[in-house]
């Protein structure tokens, strides 16, 4: 049976990749995120605080991202 790329709907993350990719709705309260999938200095880190507000863990400024924004965390 030869794969056929138009039938196949899965699309895992590439071998190696430290980063799950979520949307800031579905995350829970807490949780620490970035917005980039990047592990370097420039990409801040934040954490959901309320439904609706994260929190830069760093500066402490208050970030409201739209619910469907893709965030990504590290496994």
């Amino acid at each position: 049976m030869p794969n056929t790329p138009t039938e196949d709907r899965y699309n895992p993350s590439p071998i190696g990749s430290e980063f799950e990719s979520h949307l800031f709705d579905d995350i829970n309260i807490g949780e620490i995120f970035r917005l980039y999938d990047n592990n370097n200095e420039e990409t801040q880190l934040y954490r959901k605080e309320t439904e609706t507000e994260a929190m830069n863990v760093k500066t402490r400024k208050v970030f409201v991202p739209d619910k469907r924004t893709t965030v990504y965390i590290k496994i």
